[in-house]
């Protein structure tokens, strides 16, 4: 039987296919685009081969007779995608712009060749994960009477949703469960989470709001202290000031001798060159 050169060229095209799931994570803080990899183990050659990429059934990116076909491609993905390898190596990788955490998901990579039928032949899957550390937490205190103190964590444009955690002096958990609103931009797929919780007013304490994003392992803190360090009070205090004005007076009476050693010192000295001088001392 007479193999086709189409045929043939067919072959390293199917024992080339990747057989697994291939993740790409993007930081948001560092990049805005991603390239989502797929090879063959041949040349493509845009007379006899044609690829596109899809997230589930949206078309994200379509090459075909030697150039880019924005027809058929969804809206979202419009003006996006474009080529990120080398296509004469058989390198399909996609590159999509303007990231955001909206775009997560599995792309899939379908390549055709014409037999001279439009048959596909190879196909792989790339699955894109989406990170953003969330902006450093802020705490505002608010009274909540009778002898409470409202404490509000706050951290923006995250991704996943941050995880807010309260602890107090010791690093045990505070003893009020914090009530914790997430809420997401149906814009930008970000995260904006707030986490409140009420302690003793009277109590004086340093508090500390962790913020983690699950996904990167970055982790961001702020200490807040509620309440004032007490002055001293009763008889340990009041021994003090004694003390300390028998202090004051020591040192005023060293810097009084030392001014009057040294003014008598000039004065002697002046004196064995026949020189009269008059010294006045004022305290």
């Amino acid at each position: 039987m007479m193999i086709s050169p189409f045929t043939f060229s067919l072959i390293p095209l199917m024992l080339s296919q990747a057989g697994g799931l291939v993740d790409v994570t993007v930081d948001l803080g560092e990049r805005s685009e991603a390239n989502l990899p797929c090879k063959v183990k041949t040349e493509f050659s845009p007379i006899n081969h044609y690829y596109s990429w899809q997230q589930i059934n949206r078309l994200v990116y379509s090459f075909d007779g030697g150039r880019s076909q924005e027809g058929g491609v969804d809206e979202k993905f419009r003006g996006r995608g474009g080529t990120g390898g080398d296509l004469a190596k058989g390198d399909l990788s996609l590159r999509l712009r303007g990231l955001t955490p909206l775009d997560e998901g599995v792309y899939t990579c379908h390549v055709f060749t014409r037999t001279p039928e439009m048959k596909k032949t190879f196909e792989c899957e790339v699955r894109l994960l989406v990170v953003a550390n969330s902006t450093p937490p802020v705490i505002e205190e608010k009274a909540n009477p009778p002898d409470l103190v409202l404490l509000s964590c706050v951290t923006d444009r995250g991704y996943p949703e941050p995880v807010v955690n309260w602890t107090h002096a010791g690093g045990l958990d505070v003893s009020a469960p914090p009530v914790t609103e997430p809420r997401r931009d149906p814009v930008t797929g970000l995260w904006r989470v707030s986490s409140s919780t009420r302690v003793p007013a009277d109590a004086p304490a340093n508090y500390t709001c962790t913020v983690t994003n699950t996904r990167s392992g970055h982790t961001d803190t702020v200490v807040w202290r509620v309440g004032k360090i007490p002055e001293p009070t009763g008889p340990s205090a009041q021994q003090g000031l004694p003390a300390m004005g028998i202090a004051v007076i020591c040192v005023l009476l060293t810097c009084l001798v030392l001014c009057v050693s040294v003014a008598f010192w000039i004065k002697r000295h002046l004196n064995r060159r026949g020189t009269c001088v008059c010294v006045s001392i004022i305290v």
